[in-house]
């Protein structure tokens, strides 16, 4: 028995020594060991090791091939096939940390196709770092229809608009471009009823110069059409839009510029509407108190008459050019006879 445990405590002596004894040495072998083993893989590319990724989604994939035939897709096949697909990559081992999902693009193959349908088409991986060895399920099915072809001119809508302090000038506003190109499959392209720029003026207070504005497509009902199968001339337009401040003046009338005839006097005098709304840049719109109107050459102011009304040039926008004024007379040299 004690010459068993002498025999067992020798082993053990000799195994702490064989990692004790020169462990620097031991340690710089391991290191040089793995240096050379790092240095393997990453000239080697023979080495690899596959990596499985579940739930990716499906690119739309070149449509020239498509519109080169005068066809276009129908599917949506980002929406339809996301997260669907599972898919194995064989991965070189220096590349194997960098291989995620995101490397990967899965596209489909319209090559056969040469006229309206519906298919089953094959899809292709393409990985940056390595080769995709299968992808399951390894088809999918679309719907190909006619390629249409329609030029839209743009409507500019305004959105958030402070109509009660502010005028925007929607008569006289430019678009650039004004006429959107649309291509796209024939059902869909049935359902465009026009292109819109909306311009959201919440907050502004000035002149809108350059604003770079998204364009949307709406059907008959208002609703906006999604565009992903539709390909536009351009997203987005350049739009100018005037945008003044608004104020409301008194319409002021100088009686002493009112003729009457010789025996008359006036009683009274009315104006229709007696305020204006007026718009013009802040500076001038400070400066105007009241509006007046232009008494022409008017020689008997008796009764009532339509007058134009005195504006600066620079006023954008009044809601009247003209005013209704009413002069109310009566005789001087009859007592309690009066005319209107």
């Amino acid at each position: 028995m004690n010459k068993t445990l002498s025999y067992v405590k020798r082993f053990f002596r000799f195994l702490l020594n064989a990692f004790t004894r020169r462990l620097w040495l031991k340690m710089l072998s391991l290191l040089l060991a793995l240096l050379v083993w790092a240095y393997i893989i990453s000239v080697n590319t023979s080495l690899t090791r596959t990596k499985t990724f579940s739930s990716l989604s499906v690119e739309s994939g070149s449509v020239t091939e498509l519109s080169a035939k005068t066809l276009a897709l129908a599917t949506d096949i980002h929406s339809e096939y996301a997260g669907e697909i599972d898919v194995t990559v064989e991965v070189p081992q220096s590349r194997y940390a960098q291989l995620t999902s995101d490397n990967i693009t899965l596209t489909p193959d319209f090559s056969g196709i040469n006229s309206v349908g519906k298919y089953e088409v094959p899809l292709r991986g393409n990985s940056t770092y390595g080769t995709v060895t299968r992808i399951s399920p390894s088809t999918i099915q679309v719907t190909v229809e006619d390629l249409i072809s329609r030029d839209i001119t743009a409507e500019l809508e305004i959105v958030n608009e402070d109509e009660e302090n502010y005028w925007y000038n929607t008569a006289n506003f430019t678009l650039n471009p004004k006429t959107i190109t649309v291509r796209g499959p024939a059902s869909l392209m049935r359902s465009v009823s026009r292109a819109v720029v909306q311009v959201d003026v919440s907050g502004r207070s000035s002149t809108i110069r350059r604003g770079y504005t998204t364009v949307s497509l709406m059907d008959a009902n208002d609703s906006e059409i999604p565009t992903q199968l539709l390909t536009l001339s351009t997203r987005a337009s350049i739009v100018n839009l005037e945008i003044y401040p608004k104020k409301r003046l008194e319409v002021s009338v100088d009686e002493s510029l009112l003729h009457v005839p010789e025996g008359y006097e006036i009683v009274s005098v009315t104006v229709q509407p007696d305020t204006v709304v007026i718009a013009a840049g802040s500076d001038l719109l400070s400066q105007m108190e009241s509006l007046s109107v232009d008494v022409g050459d008017v020689q008997d102011f008796s009764g009532s008459h339509s007058l134009k009304l005195l504006m600066h040039s620079d006023v954008k926008y009044y809601s009247a050019s003209e005013v209704t004024l009413t002069v109310t007379t009566r005789r001087t040299d009859a007592e309690g006879e009066e005319d209107e």
